[in-house]
């Protein structure tokens, strides 16, 4: 066996299983469409499609957003998007925010982390190396 197959069968040590852990926090920077610059700012808000969740100072207007969607549907020119869970799918989500806002998302650790500082974190902790 050589010591690249070695490494593939290698089961990871717990440490390693944490620094391999998905980010489970999704940082939404939204960045005002131009029809939409007089209405809003940048947003910042932190999203966990697993447990459903979003949160940030501005949070309550994003709701707020979906749960229009969830009324009216979310449509764009020439498309509409079914929506089910918007909280959970990314898509649906991507559907209603994309009405008003550039959507970047970045993974982090958790929210009020931002990449930059999630993944310095994650490469100065301690690694064992086998």
């Amino acid at each position: 066996m050589t010591m690249v197959d070695q490494n593939l069968t290698k089961k990871p040590s717990s440490s390693q299983d944490l620094d391999n852990k998905p980010f489970d926090w999704i940082q939404l920077e939204l960045v005002p469409l131009p029809h939409c610059q007089n209405e809003f700012e940048t947003l910042l808000v932190w999203w966990n499609p697993d447990q459903r969740q979003i949160v940030g100072e501005k949070a309550e207007l994003v709701k707020s957003f979906i749960h229009q969607a969830m009324e009216k549907g979310a449509s764009g020119p020439n498309e509409s998007v079914e929506l089910n869970d918007p909280l959970s799918k990314p898509t649906e989500l991507a559907a209603i925010l994309g009405q008003y806002f550039w959507v970047i998302p970045q993974p982090v650790r958790e929210p009020g982390n931002d990449l930059d500082s999630s993944l310095e974190t994650a490469m100065t902790e301690p690694h064992s190396v086998q």
